[in-house]
């Protein structure tokens, strides 16, 4: 038995142990979640994007991840809590409207509307959605 939060079809470290499992003989199946960051924009009410808007999903702990920042549409951050300062300040000095839950959907979940709140040892279950839009309360 495999126990999973979210979608397993889009996080890497499913796909490393299926392989593992398979190779042992075992059978594998993958089944639909709900995935952290549509968990996320839904704790946020706020949509991840709008009519032709992109969306660019990266680990937040990607080196070059505040390249990406400067992409067109909105981006989501993935398991952020690694390089959580240097996210931050990239996202902040660009002037762009972020907010960040940690735990989602898990005990000890928290909401942040402002990433200078954010603690430097937040959770590896931090996902940051960044949006060119300012958030609706």
């Amino acid at each position: 038995a495999m126990l999973n939060l979210g979608d397993v079809s889009v996080y890497a470290t499913f796909g490393y142990l299926q392989e593992i499992l398979e190779a042992e003989g075992c059978k594998t199946v993958m089944l639909p979640g709900v995935t952290s960051f549509c968990a996320v924009a839904a704790k946020l009410n706020t949509s991840l994007c709008e009519k032709a808007e992109p969306l660019t999903i990266l680990p937040g702990s990607y080196k070059e991840s505040d390249r990406f920042l400067d992409m067109p549409g909105n981006k989501i951050l993935m398991k952020s809590a690694s390089e959580i300062g240097r996210v931050s300040d990239e996202v902040l000095k660009r002037g762009l409207h972020a907010q960040m839950i940690e735990n989602c959907g898990l005990p000890g979940e928290k909401i942040y509307k402002d990433l200078r709140d954010v603690d430097d040892k937040s959770s590896y279950f931090s996902v940051i959605l960044v949006k060119e839009k300012e958030f609706e309360d």
